[in-house]
């Protein structure tokens, strides 16, 4: 596949239901009401009922494997115990060749895969650029990056809120600074969070060097 190149694929209906999930764990977080249950839009009427105004009704997974599987399950089943409808939130999955050579798992349990290009995470999964064009072009409310690959980089974080689009993570200010072990020990400490003392010790001596090149 030619890079750039999108080729999107709508699933049938024929996925994995979650009578096949029957050894994971399944909590939910609160009965379905009547209303609910008899609902068009489960998920804005629950967003609504608790205060939110951002209804999050399709999902970009940029990530694959175990990630990608897990992520679409525990939201089904969180779903299907709590809106009373596993197909309440849809998925879009995207999905490299050797993915789709393979037939994963969480390409099986998308509703919909986006083809991407192979090799290389850069490519693909780790490619900021790629995965924001691709959560515009599906139109999709939020992006869950997983772990890995482009989950760590606050560029995407940023991008998609430009886009109006929610990361499913943390805010890119909050990356740039965990990313940074100094910075994240600083701030730890500026919280009164126990930090071990050799790590003290480092934060010390940054700040030591830092105002002796002033």
């Amino acid at each position: 596949m030619q890079k750039g190149v999108q080729l999107v694929y709508e699933k049938s209906e024929s996925n994995y239901p979650l009578s096949c999930c029957s050894g994971l764990r399944m909590t939910a977080t609160a009965e379905p009401s009547a209303d609910m249950l008899k609902s068009a839009d489960p998920v804005g009427d629950f967003v609504k009922e608790r205060g939110g105004n951002l209804p999050i009704r399709k999902i970009l997974i940029a990530n694959n494997g175990m990630a990608a599987t897990k992520s679409i399950l525990s939201i089904r089943q969180w779903a299907y115990l709590t809106l009373g409808d596993e197909k309440a939130i849809q998925f879009v999955a995207m999905a490299t060749p050797e993915d789709l050579n393979a037939n994963a798992e969480f390409i099986r349990l998308a509703d919909t895969f986006v083809e991407v290009p192979g090799g290389s995470n850069k490519n693909n999964y780790a490619n900021v650029d790629l995965i924001i064009q691709t959560a515009i072009s599906q139109g999709v409310d939020a992006v869950w990056p997983g772990w890995g690959h482009a989950s760590e980089n606050p560029k995407l974080p940023n991008g998609l809120a430009e886009k109006g689009i929610k990361f499913i993570g943390p805010k890119g200010p909050v990356m740039y600074v965990l990313g940074d072990k100094i910075a994240a020990n600083i701030l730890a400490q500026t919280a009164k969070v126990s930090v071990h003392s050799s790590l003290c010790a480092r934060v010390l001596w940054w700040v030591v060097e830092m105002m002796s090149l002033r």
